[in-house]
């Protein structure tokens, strides 16, 4: 992480004594600043180095949806014009700036916590701080052993999967883990409190944005989602390994699991195609190309993934869903069945910190930029990102 000297930023004190008048509690509890256990913990805590090379003036770390609510009237009433403020969970955002505001405030959600199921159980409140590893297990530790459509890494954040839209295991017959949710409870700009219903008249617009809508629309501090019963999954993975890739494959899994992905860069961009064997082959072309050009970056890892988007599942988006749920009225980021099937190309590429940043991202970017202009000649891009 950069380092840079610790300043107290002019509005500390105001934002602070601003937050102890609205909750009755030491504003520094909420607000830490440059120095303190709990900054530094925040700021180092992230997914990747790209992350964390960002330096935030003040990081936030509320625990109910009422100290948030405090806070955002606190910066809006005392944070100057044009200060950024970024919004994380549990880190997974790979980009510097996304989860973390340069010389901003960065509202960390980690301090609320709780995963409920309700008592029908067919719906499970989960706060923000939660990732889906305590979500399973709170689900299958129930008599019914619950699940629901939630990510496929249990590290990772739940609300941040769902504002990205999310895909599951469960995506073939369910949709995206975001067509699951019944209820956002969400912060506004105003630090006004809203519960956005799936098909509440007042909210269902606020509701609709918040699929895939990221913070752009508030803070969700607590949703909640459908859950189901599911005694038994199984899900497993076949890798045959050419005897000439051993050595390179026995390496990468211990240099893997003694070093920590803080120090190493991130490039993660997706785009989306129709599903066509020819189309899919030539990628897979530009990609073997776009590998051999970066074979001296230390450290590389250069993954390319194919991601399918089912008629089902975009069926099962649109509101023809086995689960009980109210249809929803709108499609999830313009998609229709009718677009189907899609595939997302993923490019996933890690490589140690500091190390050839600006010509591993432009080669990565210029495959992105050579398949898009491939599947348009073809007629077989799609606008989904």
């Amino acid at each position: 992480m950069k380092t840079k000297p610790a300043t107290i930023p002019a509005w500390a004190n105001a934002v602070s004594d601003s937050l102890q008048s609205q909750t009755g509690i030491t504003g520094r509890r909420i607000l830490h600043l440059p120095g303190s256990p709990e900054f530094l913990n925040s700021e180092n805590d992230y997914f990747t180095a790209a992350a964390c090379e960002v330096q935030s003036a003040a990081v936030a770390r509320p625990t109910s949806t009422t100290e948030v609510s405090a806070l955002l009237k606190s910066l809006r009433r005392h944070l100057p014009p044009d200060t950024p403020i970024a919004v994380r969970g549990a880190g997974h955002a790979t980009y510097g700036g996304t989860a973390k505001a340069e010389a901003g405030v960065t509202i960390d959600m980690r301090g609320l916590r709780g995963v409920d199921v309700l008592p029908d159980e067919k719906v499970v409140r989960i706060a923000a701080g939660e990732t889906w590893a305590s979500v399973y297990t709170a689900l299958e530790s129930r008599d019914k052993r619950l699940t629901t459509v939630g990510g496929r890494m249990p590290s990772v954040g739940v609300i941040g999967f769902l504002l990205g839209g999310g895909i599951s295991s469960f995506s073939a017959r369910f949709g995206f883990g975001a067509d699951m949710v019944v209820t956002w409870e969400v912060v506004t700009a105003s630090g006004e409190v809203v519960r956005a219903g799936r098909n509440d008249s007042e909210t269902s617009d606020l509701w609709d944005a918040l699929r895939s809508g990221s913070t752009n629309f508030g803070i969700v501090t607590a949703v909640e989602i459908a859950c189901f019963a599911h005694p038994e999954v199984f899900r497993g993975t076949n890798v045959f390994y050419l005897p000439i890739a051993r050595q390179a494959t026995l390496k990468a899994l211990v240099e893997k699991n003694k070093e920590s992905w803080r120090q190493r860069m991130d490039l993660d961009k997706t785009i989306t195609v129709k599903l066509d064997l020819t189309l899919l082959n030539a990628i897979v072309d530009l990609w073997y190309t776009s590998v051999e050009s970066m074979h001296s970056v230390s450290g590389l890892m250069h993954t390319l993934v194919f991601q399918p988007l089912s008629v089902g599942m975009l069926n099962a988006s649109c509101g023809t869903t086995p689960m009980s749920l109210p249809p929803t009225t709108t499609t999830f980021q313009g998609l229709n069945p009718s677009d189907g099937p899609l595939v997302v190309v993923e490019l996933c590429m890690t490589w140690q910190a500091a190390r050839d940043p600006d010509f591993v991202f432009t080669t990565g970017i210029k495959f992105l930029e050579d398949t898009v202009a491939l599947a348009q000649q073809m007629g077989l891009a799609h606008p989904f990102m």
